[in-house]
């Protein structure tokens, strides 16, 4: 990082949603934006199993970061991440 930003990175577990394999585990992962990165290439790296759209990922960034109509994202800003992982 630069100009003495440290990264943070944590995970939450939670539980998978209703009628989803109950192998997985909802978590989440925190990533900095950078330069020329949409919400839409974030969610086209992190989709897992779990999402039944690339569309349903990139609501769901939408509303658990509080970004616009326009998912609108700076360079450097700290998002949250959500993917499913085997449990």
């Amino acid at each position: 990082m630069e100009n003495g930003q440290e990264m943070v990175s944590f995970e939450i577990i939670a539980n998978a949603g209703d009628g989803f394999d109950k192998n997985y585990e909802k978590m989440y992962t925190s990533i900095v934006v950078e330069r020329g990165e949409s919400v839409w290439n974030i969610a086209e790296e992190y989709i897992t199993p779990g999402y039944d759209t690339i569309n349903e990922l990139i609501e769901e960034i939408k509303f658990i970061n509080s970004l616009d109509e326009e998912y609108t994202i700076q360079t450097g800003s700290i998002l949250m991440i959500p993917y499913y992982a085997e449990s």
